[in-house]
């Protein structure tokens, strides 16, 4: 979405991203091979600037869904450890 305002002007993503309301504290980092965005998303550098700029908050609040699980996990089991069904032994 932001690399297509890109495609209009630096000045109109920035005006983009600050229009913008609602942003949300559970912020999913959903880029296409998200550990390596360069491989999808050339401007990625550009987009992520802008955004750690613009709502730094919440650009700060982002994460891989890697992360958001074990926040899950760790949120649901209380600190109990997590154990495999079907293994001896755990």
């Amino acid at each position: 979405c932001i690399s297509g305002c890109l495609e209009h002007g630096e000045d109109f993503a920035c005006e983009f991203i600050q229009t913008t309301f609602k942003w949300s504290a559970f912020w999913l980092n959903e880029r296409e091979m998200a550990r390596r965005p360069w491989v999808y998303q050339k401007q990625y550098m550009h987009i992520d600037k802008l955004l750690a700029e613009l709502v730094p908050h919440y650009f700060g609040l982002r994460k891989l869904e890697s992360e958001y699980a074990m926040l899950f996990l760790s949120s649901h089991t209380n600190g109990a450890s997590i154990q495999s069904e079907g293994k001896p032994g755990s």
